[in-house]
């Protein structure tokens, strides 16, 4: 679903970049490592980090920081004009945060509810 709404917003003339969590088993304990490729003609922003033995895990499942200081630095570097997240899971809330920091607009579009848990 993300891919089909990714196309759309890109068929209608926006920049898109996408950003998903590629592996939570490997990179550093204490930050994230990203690569951007390009995948069916899309922008796609990976980030690794290893989740599994990171200090206090179940808090950066709910609050990733490292994730969040680097969407916000993102976003900011791309002077985006709007943030759509379609599943916060392993993003984790901070990427709200981290939109709001840098003056942008959220969208949430609820396709998984790890937020109600």
């Amino acid at each position: 679903e993300a891919l089909v709404s990714a196309r759309g917003l890109q068929h209608r003339g926006h920049q898109v970049r996408l950003v998903c969590v590629e592996h939570i088993d490997r990179g550093p304990v204490d930050g994230v490592r990203w690569s951007d490729e390009s995948y069916e003609g899309l922008a796609v922003r990976r980030l690794e980090m290893d989740l599994l033995n990171a200090p206090q895990r179940a808090l950066l499942e709910d609050d990733n920081r490292w994730i969040g200081a680097h969407v916000e630095q993102m976003l900011r570097d791309d002077r985006a004009d709007v943030f759509l997240l379609k599943g916060g899971y392993l993003l984790s809330g901070s990427v709200l945060q981290a939109a709001r920091r840098a003056g942008v607009p959220s969208i949430v579009r609820l396709t998984d509810f790890w937020f109600l848990c």
